[in-house]
């Protein structure tokens, strides 16, 4: 994680492959295993910044002076359903790209600042993008529905 200053000057302030290194989930897929994992969605909450891995299948909190702790082992409890995208309104709400299952076959979670897992909404297809407001209202983009696999778009 980098950050960069108004000045246009950088500094890293924390190594998110590091900490996949030396702290690896509970339940990691062998066959869809990033060793750097793949980092999607990022908030700032408070004094810190929240980061979920699609990969290991993760929620981790990074401090301003780069100190790295796992919020929750999404994959302890979901398996491999590759969490993507989130918003925060007293909790985290994640959505899942999940595997290319069938249609409806992804959720939405929630996830407490204390890393209790849950699930908040299900029946959906996967989530790859969120969008939150002070209402508060959760808005998620959805994938289209009718393919079970990644396909080209249509010329």
């Amino acid at each position: 994680m980098i950050r960069i200053n108004i000045g246009g000057t950088s500094k890293q302030i924390a190594d998110l492959s590091a900490l996949l290194k030396a702290n690896p989930v509970k339940n990691p897929n062998p066959g869809d295993f990033e060793p750097d994992g793949s980092w999607y969605s990022m908030l700032a909450v408070g004094d810190a910044l929240f980061a979920v891995e699609a990969n290991h299948g993760e929620l981790d909190m990074i401090t301003t002076d780069g100190v790295v702790t796992r919020v929750a082992d999404i994959s302890d409890t979901q398996g491999h359903v590759v969490p993507t995208v989130m918003a925060y309104y007293g909790n985290f709400y994640v959505g899942e790209l999940q595997t290319f299952q069938p249609d409806a076959s992804a959720e939405l979670l929630k996830i407490t600042k204390a890393g209790l897992v849950s699930s908040f909404a299900t029946g959906i297809t996967t989530l790859p993008g969120s969008a939150s407001d002070a209402a508060p209202r959760l808005s998620y983009l959805r994938r289209v529905s009718g393919r079970d696999l990644p396909a080209p778009c249509p010329r």
